[in-house]
């Protein structure tokens, strides 16, 4: 059974069940956490679906296995560089757009709306398509976090395919890309992204209700408000606290606390960037992030104390969320850890998404012993730290 601490039993006892002008401030707080430094600027589109909402009932927030089993469900996202969107704005109006022509395509009814990505900018796409199209929101996703890739999402990983994948520009064109291998799909999305002027809108995945209760993430659009609720109440006394304050206040493991001394930028986009944080006070330890769209391994004094898939994430003294883009040399900066979900420790998942699928040569280490959940006959699920891994 899961401890108290367990996500999954956190997600459980407090969901959400409708997005308002409150809820929203507080699950694009919590996706800004939950993108770990990257995952687009979620400003831009809270601002929109702030201003969508004015005048609106909530969106409601349904689990999907409250759903009638056979409803479709489309998964969408902004798709291609975040800084191209801040200089040229979407109007929310493609994200629902993209999911209702996937679902014409397919010949289907819509009856949801699902979240790709809850980690980033993704997971406020998610609710501005839901609001245009008058449908509820799935609470759940399909990374858990942000992930730069399409096939790193638990539905890919168990088998379901990207096929229909189809993309909207700003300017309304359509195109479909029909293909059953999900690596070729991101490849041939990307380059259209590109031609489309540098990012469109995405809508994949489109699952019945009841497959996706099993294959989906649960839980993780209540689990985002959630921890940005509480991340706001931190932030409303944030220089009056301590790192260990923080933690506890998001339920995070708290790695390291220090200066930024370096930054060294990659040369390649395929080459990691290298972050270093410096202590301010004996024992004068270092710490060294690797990090590509989004931070990848934590290692302190030479040591990997965390990797992906878990969460890991930056938090200014200030109180402020970095994103990759927002590091800067002498910032006092607090490096935490949220758990991934089980989902990712499975043996067709875990290979996708560890360091080394993103050039890092390390081995993972995770809130979470994965051994228990490769090895089938395995009795114990212990943790690193002692706690027991939600069942899955």
């Amino acid at each position: 059974m899961p401890s108290p601490g367990d996500p999954a039993l956190r997600n459980a006892a407090d969901p959400v069940h409708a997005i308002d002008r409150e809820a929203l401030d507080h699950l694009a707080l919590g996706a800004t956490l939950i993108g770990s430094g990257g995952g687009g600027r979620v400003e831009i589109l809270a601002a929109l679906a702030a201003l969508a909402l004015t005048g609106r009932p909530p969106i409601p927030v349904v689990p999907a296995e409250r759903l009638p089993a056979d409803t479709w469900v489309a998964h969408v996202a902004f798709m291609g560089a975040p800084l191209t969107m801040s200089e040229k704005l979407p109007t929310g109006v493609e994200i629902a757009a993209v999911a209702a022509a996937l679902a014409q395509r397919a010949g289907v009814e819509l009856g949801a709306i699902g979240c790709l990505q809850v980690g980033g900018q993704n997971a406020v796409a998610a609710v501005l398509a839901a609001l245009h199209l008058g449908l509820p929101l799935v609470d759940g996703d399909a990374m858990g976090r942000a992930f730069p890739n399409l096939e790193q999402t638990t539905l890919a990983a168990f088998g379901w395919s990207v096929n229909p994948l189809a993309l909207m520009c700003p300017m309304g064109d359509l195109v479909f890309v029909e293909t059953d291998n999900t690596a070729s799909a991101s490849r041939i999305a990307g380059s259209v992204v590109v031609q489309m002027g540098g990012w469109a809108a995405l809508g994949v995945h489109l699952v019945q209700a009841d497959r996706l209760a099993v294959e989906g993430l649960p839980g993780t659009i209540s689990e985002a408000v959630r921890k940005g609720g509480a991340f706001a109440r931190f932030r409303d006394r944030a220089t009056e606290r301590t790192p260990r304050d923080l933690a506890d206040a998001l339920d995070a493991d708290l790695l390291f606390h220090g200066s930024v001394i370096e930054i060294a930028r990659a040369r390649t986009p395929d080459e990691p960037a290298v972050l270093v944080l410096g202590e301010d006070r004996e024992p004068f330890r270092v710490a060294r992030v690797d990090m590509l769209q989004e931070y990848l391994v934590v290692a302190v004094d030479g040591n990997v104390v965390a990797t992906v898939p878990d969460v890991l994430f930056l938090v200014s003294s200030s109180g402020v969320a970095l994103d990759i883009d927002r590091l800067r040399l002498g910032q006092q900066v607090s490096v935490l850890r949220f758990p991934c979900h089980p989902h990712w420790l499975r043996a067709e998942a875990l290979p996708l998404v560890v360091p080394a699928a993103f050039g890092i040569r390390v081995d993972p280490v995770l809130s979470w012993d994965g051994s228990a959940y490769l090895d089938p006959e395995s009795a114990e699920h212990r943790s690193t730290d002692g706690r027991r891994p939600p069942d899955s």
